[in-house]
């Protein structure tokens, strides 16, 4: 047997095969000292649906209920009622980045549309701030969905708004989101 492996043991597999073991340790070596950074990442080619979020996201859950042709203020977790004179805002403890919205009406819009838009308040920057996390229901639609991501400061205020454009109905909506740590 030893002989048979000692025939085929030639200059050419002998290289490469170190060759190989060379490229992979390498790798490998890249990839565990941090040698992979941002900038040897093209442009747009990962997204939030390709990141494991694992133990470093939440997922947030709300509903809304009540919504009609208005503007409403709903709290980005838990349970908003249209007309409960409750303030539906969340203190934020600590920075986070806010991503994957995902929405789902009771029912279809019949007619015009409805708008869920995430936003804040930065007490420190004093500013108020509509993100890009934010998603329309159309006509004859009943979810939507964003992967945007909005970086949020601690100590800020925030609030989802329900905005009704060209509709009188009145829908409940499930919300779902992602608390990430930056």
């Amino acid at each position: 047997m030893l002989a048979g492996i000692r025939s085929r043991l030639t200059y050419a597999n002998v290289m490469a095969t170190i060759a190989v073991f060379i490229a992979l340790g390498g790798s490998a070596y890249a990839l565990t000292s941090g040698e992979v950074k941002s900038r040897n990442i093209a442009s747009d080619a990962v997204k939030a649906r390709h990141i494991d979020f694992g133990v470093r996201s939440q997922v947030m859950l709300a509903n809304f209920t009540g919504l009609g042709a208005s503007d409403y203020n709903m709290a980005p977790v838990g349970v908003s009622v249209v007309g409960d004179g409750a303030v539906h805002e969340m203190t934020t403890p600590q920075t986070f980045v806010a991503t994957g919205l995902r929405v789902r009406l009771d029912g279809p819009v019949a007619t015009g549309s409805r708008e869920f838009v995430f936003r804040y308040f930065d007490y420190d920057a004093n500013e108020h701030v509509i993100t890009d996390l934010q998603c329309d229901v159309g006509t004859g639609e009943a979810t939507c969905q964003s992967n945007e991501r909005a970086r949020v400061p601690a100590g800020s205020s925030v609030w989802f708004d329900a905005i009704g454009t060209g509709t009188s109905e009145t829908d409940y909506a499930e919300v779902g989101w992602r608390a990430v740590l930056p």
